[in-house]
């Protein structure tokens, strides 16, 4: 795995590139069959499953055979596998509800929609309004692959290697559900295929050509399937998909939904890339090329969010925030890429070797097969169909530069820096959401009185601003990074070394969603939205009454900055490890840029810098492995010790106040006014 300035050969993203080594078959035939359990028997018992409820159950089966050999001696091999793994995890729950006393209230209120969701809402079992559990997330997955190897001549190879996954699990807490009962449903299929072609011209010059193959298709659906009519609720879904998502914020209970849900995708990449590596000289160069395709089908529909401030506006049905859609945000988008490269390793002098690399990315503009791509204009005020959201990225030029140098004699110390700009394709979930904008769907976010019986309605009468439509800045741009190091390693002992450096990144251009229709202060003081109702002339709603728009803009930024110390011991007198301490700061506007608009105040995005979600200022990290020195029979003989440490500070929390009304969004942070008091003893 390669996390930093990676070569020039790699493109298409920022982050980690890894490779990944298949296993082929031999002229013997070799195989094996393995069971791993794990199980919560010996398992420390989570801070927050005290002992007087039963430990969350925690039991893992993992299994599988392979095996392979000769197809033809010395010319095609074969190699196949199977795993398959069966987990049952309880998740503990710890989580405020409803009193008697409330609960009481609630089946007297005579509402008979708030009665019908109170039986979803276990009953306190600890202190007067605590639930204490465990709720359940199975997970069972069954893969296999096949690799084949043909050796078609002296200086030809052929490998090609398939692989095939299943995958169903339950996810009940994920996506914000705090109480059993609910979640989602997620079944996954997944395909890889490669095929490569390798072939040797001279011994100082291969070409290898590859063809890949990636097809993904996965389905996120609620746990809960109910009919939100049958408990009366009016949130525009008539059918048995989910109910809404319902929070009630001053205790932080969250169950139904899940918001934004049923939904799922197919995604189909085809990739063709070669390759030329050619030894001359103090020269070893490699030069390419490579074609990408992408396809994104989508679905998806939306049971919908209802807000309550505290349980006694939940009693009343007394909401202030609801969200929604109507339609299916069904979508088929394409992506093309291509890109060239060149990198030399120039060996300068026998102590001292140059790495220098370009690479060029043309990234298109995501297209729609059925012309459902709508965007806001800001300019105009209105809401059009485009067949070009946003404008080409074609200027991805990548410069890559490093050295290694070992001074002295001795070839005991290594010196190495190197520095690399990096961009990224965007994801399509950039314009997916232009998708579920009016005439094909209905996206709404209103922010004021409402409750479960009448929300739909509400949003959609007079002037209530309850449209809230997606889009992207037409200027936008894929983001970039800027890595770059410098490290020493230093061998110790023939096997022990020491490296220390300094590792660092500043990302530009990065993904940032923002209201652009986020209220502002008049002179009179009161909150007014800058785009009303869209304009007369809009070809689609004209006139219509908005509410928060969001845009997919390209305005963010971070850094970061790290020391890295790492000393490893190589497997010697039955001892082996590895270690490593990383002292790093990450700043950032936004960690997570697919998540929505997070900015406390959309007209001033510095304000929102700070320290990333992520940031982890200090973690060590130690692994060894001891050979005991038992000597015997096969009973005896053979055994090991292992251990894993892993230390770390903990993340930035941030704290946002349950108020949407001021910007349109529950990004709002509190002003610190006292000391800041801790409850309870972590320890």
């Amino acid at each position: 795995m390669d996390n930093s300035t990676f070569s020039a050969e790699y493109g298409r993203n920022s982050g980690a590139i890894v490779d990944i080594g298949t296993r082929s078959g031999t002229n013997d035939y070799h195989g094996q069959a393995y069971e791993y359990l794990r199980n919560s028997a010996m398992d420390a018992r989570n801070f927050f499953n005290p002992v007087t409820v039963p430990q969350s159950p925690f039991i893992r089966n993992q299994f599988g055979a392979s095996g392979g050999g000769p197809i033809v001696k010395n010319k095609a091999f074969f190699y196949v596998s199977y795993e398959g793994l069966r987990q049952r995890q309880g998740l503990t729950i710890n989580q405020p509800v409803l009193s008697n006393t409330e609960r009481a209230q609630a089946q007297a209120s005579g509402d008979q929609t708030i009665q019908k969701l109170l039986p979803l809402i276990p009953a306190a079992n600890s202190g007067t309004n605590i639930f204490l559990g465990s709720v359940s997330a199975p997970v069972n997955i069954d893969q296999g692959t096949a690799d084949l190897l043909f050796n078609v001549g002296a200086n030809d190879h052929l490998h090609g290697y398939y692989a095939l996954q299943h995958d169903l699990r339950q996810e009940p807490t994920l996506q914000g559900d705090n109480i059993p009962g609910f979640g989602d449903t997620r079944t996954g299929h997944r395909q890889i295929m490669t095929i490569d072609e390798t072939h040797i011209f001279s011994p100082t010059l291969i070409n290898e050509a590859r063809l890949g193959y990636n097809r993904i298709f996965i389905t996120f659906v609620p746990f809960f399937q109910a009919n939100p009519v049958d408990y009366g609720i009016d949130s525009g879904i008539t059918a048995a998909i989910g109910l809404p998502f319902i929070s009630i914020q001053s205790i932080g209970l969250n169950f139904a939904g899940p918001n934004g849900f049923p939904q799922g995708r197919g995604d189909t990449t085809v990739a063709f890339s070669d390759t030329v590596r050619w030894l001359k000289g103090k020269h070893q160069l490699s030069m390419g090329g490579e074609i990408r395709r992408f396809y994104n089908n989508n679905f998806g529909e939306n049971v919908g969010s209802f807000t309550f401030p505290d349980v006694q506006s939940f009693i009343t049905d007394q909401g202030n925030r609801f969200t929604g859609q109507v339609g299916n945000g069904a979508s088929r988008i394409l992506q093309s890429a291509w890109g060239l490269f060149i990198q030399d390793g120039y060996k300068m002098k026998p102590n001292f070797t140059w790495e220098l690399g370009l690479r060029y990315d043309w990234k298109s503009t995501p297209s729609e097969a059925m012309g459902r791509f709508v965007v806001f204009d800001p300019a105009a005020a209105t809401l059009s169909q485009t067949s070009q959201p946003y404008h080409t990225n074609n200027k991805n030029f990548q410069p890559r530069l490093g050295f290694v140098w070992s001074p002295g004699k001795s070839g005991k110390t290594a010196i190495r820096a190197a520095y690399a700009i990096l961009t990224d394709q965007p994801v399509t979930n950039a314009v997916t959401g232009l998708t579920i904008n009016p005439p094909f769907n209905t996206p709404i976010v209103f922010n004021g009185a409402v409750s479960l019986t009448n929300a739909f309605t509400v949003a959609q009468t007079g002037n209530a601003a309850g449209l809230a439509p997606a889009t992207i800045n037409n200027l936008f741009d894929n983001s970039y990074v800027q890595s770059y190091n410098l490290n020493i390693q230093q061998e110790l002992t023939p096997t022990l070394g020491l490296m220390v450096g300094y590792f660092g990144s500043k990302g530009t251009h990065l993904r940032l969603s923002r209201n652009i229709n986020q209220p502002i202060i008049a002179a009179d003081g009161s909150l007014v939205r800058p785009y009303t109702p869209l304009s007369a002339s809009s070809p689609i709603d004209p006139g219509k009454a908005v509410g928060n728009i969001s845009e997919v803009g390209s305005g963010g930024n971070s850094s970061y900055n790290a020391l890295w110390v790492s000393l490893n011991k190589h497997f010697s007198h039955g001892f082996q490890f590895n270690t490593s301490y990383t002292w790093s700061k990450s700043i950032d506007y936004n960690s997570i840029s697919s998540s929505g608009v997070t900015l406390q105040n959309s007209y001033d995005a510095v304000n929102n810098r700070g320290l990333s979600d992520f940031n982890t200022p200090n973690r060590f990290v130690f692994n060894g492995i001891y050979d005991l020195p038992f000597k015997g029979n096969r009973l005896v003989n053979g055994w090991q010790i292992s251990t894993i440490i892993q230390a770390q500070s903990g993340n930035p929390l941030t704290v946002f106040v349950p108020v949407s009304s001021v910007t349109g969004n529950f990004t709002l942070r509190p002003d610190i006014i006292g000391k800041v008091q801790t409850i309870g003893d972590p320890s």
